[in-house]
C-alpha cells in the first residue's frame, strides 16, 4: 500500500535451490495429517486446545523478537487458521485471543523494526473512525461495564486487527516461496477443522438436512465461521495448485484439499463460503490468468477438476442430503440478513453521525434481534457517518494495495485477498480474524523470482 524501505528489503529471505518454499510431499502430507490427529483430540480435551493456543502465542512472540517479518508472516497464517479450531473445541480461552494474539505478534515486530518502518495513515485513520462511537457505549450507565467492554471487543477487535495487519504487511516483500509458506501454515489448521467436520458428519446416527445451515456437518460449531473458513482454505490451496513452480505431486494434492475443502463447505449448509472464493477467484482470475505458466494449469486442471465436481462430488453430496443441497444453493434468499440490514438502515437514519455505539444495534431492532453478519451496515448504524468514512477508507486501502504491486501476478494475489475479505465482511462481518488478516496480506508487496516483469503501460 505504501512505498518498501530499501531498509527493510533484507527481510525478505532467499528462496530455497528447490525454489518453491514447501516441504517434501511427504512430510506436507504428515504435517496435515498431524493437525487432523491433534483437532480431533483437542475437541475432547479442552485443556489440550487451551495449551495448543498459548504455545502458538508464545512461538509467536518469540518469533517476533527474531524472525524476518516474512516469517512472523506465518505465525498469522497458522493462528487466523486455528481460530475457529479452538473455538469448536471450546479451548477456555478469550472468544477474541486470535484477534489479540495477532495484533501482539505483529505489534512487537513492527516495534522491533521501528527505525526502517513506514506505513501510510489509511489503516491507522480507519481504525480511529470506529473509536468516537465508545463514548456512546460508555455513557450508557444501564449497561454494565463488563458488558460493555465485551461489546467493545467483540465489535471492534476485528478493525483493530486489520489495522495492525494493514501496517505489518506493508512492510513486507513475500517471494514466492515465502507466500507459499504462509499458506502451508494457513492449511494445516483448517484440516483440523476438516477431520472434525467429516467425524461429526460420518457418525451422526440422524443427519436431517433443511434450508438451513447444518451444524452436525459443520462440526458442531457455527455454519457460517466453518463454511467461511473452508472457503478461505479452497483459495489457499487453489493458489498453490496453479502455481507451476510447486512440484506436480504437491499439485495434486493441494487440487484433492481444494476440492474436499470445498465439498465440505458446501455440506455446511452456509453458502458465503463458497459464494466468497468464488467472487475472489473470478475477481482476480483476469490477472493471474495472464501469467502463462498459471493459465496452462488452469487450462489443463478445470476440466478434470469440472468433471470430478459434476460426476462425483454433487451426486453424492446430493444423495447424501436427498437433494436439500441444490434446493439449499439454488435458494438465494439471503436468510433474515437482509431484514437486519434494512433495521441497521433505519437505526442510521434516526441517529446519523456517530451511530449508536458499538454492539448497541442489536438492542435496539424492532424485528431482528440477531448480531448483524454484515460490516457495512453495522458500521452505519453502530459508527453513523464516521462508519461510511471508515468504509471508504477500507475501500482507498484495497485500490492503493492494488496499484503498489509492481507485478501481473501481484496485482491478482492483491486483487483476490482484498476481495475474498470485503466480500467475507458481507455474511460474516468481522467474526474471524482471517477477514482482517488476508485484507493485510493484500497490502505485502509481491514478488516472484523469473515473473516476466513489471506491469506495462497496456496491462494498468
Amino acid at each position: 500500500m505504501t512505498a518498501r524501505p530499501a531498509s527493510l528489503s533484507h527481510l525478505s529471505e532467499t528462496a530455497s535451490p528447490r525454489a518453491v518454499g514447501l516441504p517434501d510431499l511427504a512430510v506436507l502430507i504428515v504435517l496435515l495429517g498431524m493437525h487432523a490427529s491433534l483437532a480431533l483430540m483437542m475437541r475432547d480435551h479442552p485443556a489440550l486446545a487451551k495449551a495448543h493456543a498459548l504455545v502458538t502465542l508464545a512461538v509467536g512472540l518469540w518469533g517476533a523478537l527474531r524472525w524476518p517479518l516474512a516469517r512472523v508472516a506465518c505465525v498469522a497464517g497458522y493462528i487466523m487458521g486455528a481460530e475457529v479450531l479452538w473455538r469448536m473445541s471450546a479451548a477456555p480461552i478469550p472468544w477474541e485471543f486470535a484477534k489479540y494474539a495477532i495484533v501482539l505478534v505483529f505489534a512487537l515486530a513492527l516495534l522491533r523494526n521501528a527505525a526502517s518502518m513506514r506505513s501510510g495513515p489509511l489503516p491507522l485513520l480507519y481504525f480511529i473512525l470506529l473509536t468516537p462511537s465508545l463514548f456512546l457505549l460508555a455513557a450508557d450507565h444501564a449497561i454494565a461495564t463488563s458488558i460493555a467492554i465485551q461489546m467493545a471487543s467483540f465489535n471492534l477487535s476485528g478493525p483493530l486487527a486489520l489495522c495492525v495487519s494493514v501496517w505489518f504487511f506493508s512492510q513486507v516483500s513475500l517471494d514466492g516461496g515465502e507466500l507459499r509458506r504462509v499458506i502451508i501454515a494457513l492449511l494445516c489448521p483448517i484440516a483440523g477443522i476438516a477431520a472434525i467436520a467429516l467425524v461429526s458428519t460420518y457418525s451422526a446416527s440422524d443427519l436431517t438436512f433443511t434450508d438451513e445451515s447444518n451444524l452436525v456437518t459443520s462440526g458442531g460449531f457455527g455454519p457460517n465461521q466453518v463454511s467461511a473458513v473452508f472457503g478461505l482454505g479452497v483459495l489457499g490451496s487453489l493458489l498453490l495448485a496453479v502455481d507451476e513452480k510447486v512440484r506436480a505431486s504437491i499439485r495434486v494434492l493441494m487440487f484433492a484439499l481444494a476440492l474436499l475443502l470445498g465439498a465440505q463447505s458446501a455440506m455446511t449448509f452456509s453458502r458465503g463460503g463458497l459464494y466468497t472464493v468464488g467472487g475472489a477467484i473470478a475477481m482476480s482470475a483476469v490477472f493471474l490468468l495472464r501469467d502463462a505458466r498459471t493459465r496452462r494449469t488452469v487450462l489443463v486442471g478445470t476440466p478434470l477438476v469440472a468433471v470430478i465436481v459434476a460426476a462425483v462430488l454433487i451426486p453424492r453430496m446430493e444423495s447424501i442430503t436427498a437433494g436439500a443441497l441444490g434446493d439449499r444453493f439454488g435458494d438465494f434468499n439471503p436468510t433474515h440478513r437482509q431484514d437486519i440490514a434494512r433495521e441497521d438502515f433505519r437505526i442510521w437514519r434516526e441517529n446519523p453521525m456517530l451511530g449508536v455505539g458499538p454492539g448497541m444495534a442489536k438492542r435496539l431492532r424492532q424485528t431482528q434481534f440477531r448480531v448483524t453478519h454484515t460490516e457495512y451496515t453495522r458500521m452505519l448504524s453502530e459508527h453513523g457517518i464516521l462508519g461510511v468514512l471508515a468504509m471508504l477508507c477500507l475501500f482507498a486501502m484495497a485500490v492503493l494495495n492494488y496499484h503498489a504491486q509492481d507485478y501481473v501476478r501481484g496485482r491478482g494475489l492483491a486483487i483476490a485477498f482484498s476481495m475474498w475479505s470485503l466480500l467475507a465482511m458481507l455474511h460474516i462481518g468481522m467474526r474471524i480474524a482471517a477477514v482482517s488478516v488476508i485484507f493485510g496480506l493484500a497490502a505485502a508487496r509481491f514478488v516472484e523470482r523469473g515473473d516476466r516483469g513489471p506491469v506495462t503501460s497496456c496491462e494498468r
